[in-house]
């Protein structure tokens, strides 16, 4: 079991996110130079450089049409504090962007999407945060080449890695993606979950990795959850193609839920993978 670890840890260390260091062909109509800082018009943003502050969030999107793109610098709280966030978007947008960021210490690391649409977080990294990772709402929401790790909170927190949220807790959303992220060696003492499916028709999860999810006393954890909102916005439907599940500590669920196809998906160090729940299931490995 070992040596499977080992590979599938390779694997998940090809799969995280090589942040840029420039904005590429795109040219910045906007650099940003300090935090906090907020967003109130369209363009496409770059960081300057590596910035600790002091404040309760970092950058804050407040226009439809903006791409942020850190360029691989990061946006560190100087204290982790409750309430806190990284990067977070207003609701009702449409079509912004977050890429490239490095984003610690704060209580969520990049938040957006509600009752919005085309909401895209590609290529970040986000450490050390006290509930959540990365957290996007909305119709046609794509979280696609990140990596959520070491989440070490204090006290007892529900701490997810990545979640895809409704467009609004009353309305599934649509057309949402995870692909390509890595979810690795996150602490909780009451609910841990490695990636949460809430309020989503049809979602697709290609080749995700979650990771080593250290459970405390008492702790819930599973690796992936597929759920729903009492006010009505439920998961239907779903694909779960090529993810790795892998966890040394016993007592983690697999998959909690019944997508419709589960496909080709990894499960190692887990009593129940949960594959077997999907409507459709072929090709999973199970490795105890």
């Amino acid at each position: 079991m070992f040596n499977k670890f080992i590979a599938v840890l390779a694997l998940a260390t090809l799969g995280a996110p090589a942040l840029a260091q420039e904005a590429g062909t795109t040219t910045c109509s906007t650099i940003i130079t300090s935090l906090p800082y907020t967003i109130t018009t369209p363009g496409y943003y770059c960081l300057r450089n590596d910035a600790v502050i002091q404040s309760h969030y970092g950058v804050h999107i407040a226009s439809s049409d903006v791409v942020l793109n850190c360029r691989g610098r990061s946006i560190q709280a100087e204290t982790l504090s409750a309430g806190s966030d990284g990067i977070a978007g207003m609701p009702g947008l449409e079509n912004v962007t977050v890429q490239n960021c490095v984003v610690r210490n704060f209580d969520r690391g990049i938040t957006a999407g509600y009752e919005g649409r085309n909401t895209q977080v590609l290529n970040n990294r986000v450490e050390n945060v006290l509930s959540n990772g990365i957290a996007v709402w909305g119709h046609d929401a794509r979280v696609v080449n990140n990596r959520v790790s070491n989440i070490l909170p204090d006290t007892a927190y529900q701490v997810v890695g990545i979640s895809l949220f409704p467009f609004s807790p009353e309305v599934s959303a649509t057309g949402q993606e995870a692909i390509n992220n890595t979810i690795a060696g996150l602490t909780a003492d009451y609910m841990l979950v490695g990636l949460m499916i809430s309020g989503s028709t049809n979602p697709r999860l290609v080749n995700n990795h979650v990771l080593d999810l250290r459970r405390r006393t008492d702790t819930n954890a599973i690796g992936i959850w597929f759920t729903g909102w009492a006010q009505g916005a439920s998961t239907t439907g779903g694909q779960l193609i090529n993810n790795a599940l892998m966890m040394r500590e016993p007592g983690v669920a697999g998959l909690s839920g019944q997508p419709a196809l589960c496909k080709g998906n990894t499960s190692v160090g887990i009593a129940v993978s949960g594959f077997e729940s999907c409507l459709v299931h072929a090709d999973n490995t199970t490795i105890q």
